[in-house]
């Protein structure tokens, strides 16, 4: 069996140390809400997938990020555009007028 030296141990052991920050402390960053995330509909031929479902689109926007769904993303997939609506997505009737300014595009398949 390997053991670790006290230096590798775990975060308990990690936090400890003089100069190390807890990783659930003194974080900084962009904020959720600053966020934007693009759902563009697939262009591949026969790709029926859409890379976030309303429920996921749904856990995005409680968390705090802005989500723009492109009209019928998700209608190969099943998911009509008035269920990404009722989940309080930012609608989108085309991502390529937008998608230079969103810093996070989700998608299927790229080709």
């Amino acid at each position: 069996m390997l053991r670790l030296s006290g230096f590798l141990r775990p975060s308990r052991q990690a936090t400890r140390l003089p100069g190390l920050v807890h990783p659930t402390r003194n974080v900084s960053g962009i904020p959720y809400a600053d966020l934007t995330i693009g759902v563009p509909k697939e262009l591949a031929n026969l790709e029926r997938r859409v890379a976030q479902t309303p429920e996921s689109v749904g856990k995005l926007t409680k968390a705090g990020f802005n989500v723009l769904v492109e009209k019928g993303a998700g209608k190969l997939a099943s998911f009509s555009d008035a269920a990404y609506v009722a989940v309080r997505h930012i609608p989108a009737p085309s991502l390529a007028s937008t998608a230079r300014s969103i810093p996070a595009i989700f998608s299927s398949r790229t080709r």
